[in-house]
Parts: structure tokens; C-alpha cells; sequence
């Protein structure tokens, strides 16, 4: 059974990483940074702790600010090679920060869980 740390986790992580690879393969195409600047989604430990802080903490606590602080710092240690691309990234840190905060936050409130059989199910369901 999924729990809601667990969901948290999956959905945060990968809010993280399809934000930061799309982001990654728009300046690739446009040719703004190199395609060998691949950001490194190995060895997750420490993001992964960050991640699972943020659910521990109190919404809207000063526990909850430094986390989403440390964990912007760890995707700009990640993902340094698309910052130069970046037009403002003191504001793409900003919206990814609130992305994850809304995310995080409503998950916690809601105590949101992936159904078991989320892959059985249809449309319909």
C-alpha cells in the first residue's frame, strides 16, 4: 500500500525532474547551452531526505522554508549546467520553490495516498 510520505515523495521528485528536464531539453533545442550539460539524477539521498523533511514539517513553518531552501540549493548543484541558460533564475528558483510548496503542502493536507491499483484502473474508475 502506497502511503502519503511515499506519494509525496514520487509526486515532489518527479515535479523536480520534469520541470528541470523540460526546462533542460527548451534551452538545449534553442541551442542556449550544450545537450552534454545532462543534469544528474543519480544518488538521490540527499534529495530524497530533503523531500522527506518537507513532509515531516509543519506547513508554513520556518522548518518548512528551510527545507524548500535546501531543496533549491540541491537542484541548482544538479542541475548547475542550465542556469547559465536561464534568463532570470533567481525567478525560475522562486516558481519551482512555490511549485513544490503548493504540491507538498496540499498533500500533507489532504493526506493524499495513490490508490493501490492505480495502474488497473481505467478512465473510467
Amino acid at each position: 500500500m502506497t502511503t502519503a510520505r511515499d506519494f509525496h515523495q514520487f509526486t515532489i521528485r518527479g515535479l523536480i525532474q520534469t520541470t528541470v528536464n523540460r526546462t533542460y531539453i527548451d534551452l538545449t533545442r534553442r541551442q542556449i547551452i550544450d545537450e552534454e550539460s545532462v543534469v544528474d539524477w543519480t544518488e538521490l539521498r540527499s534529495l530524497t531526505n530533503e523531500i522527506n523533511f518537507l513532509f515531516e514539517g509543519a506547513i508554513d513553518s520556518q522548518r518548512e522554508a528551510n527545507t524548500l531552501n535546501n531543496i533549491i540549493i540541491e537542484i541548482q548543484t544538479r542541475a548547475a549546467s542550465i542556469y547559465p541558460g536561464l534568463a532570470n533564475s533567481n525567478e525560475f528558483d522562486q516558481y519551482l520553490r512555490q511549485g513544490i510548496k503548493v504540491y507538498s503542502q496540499y498533500i500533507r493536507v489532504n493526506n493524499l495516498a495513490a490508490p493501490q491499483n492505480v495502474i488497473d484502473q481505467t478512465l473510467e474508475e
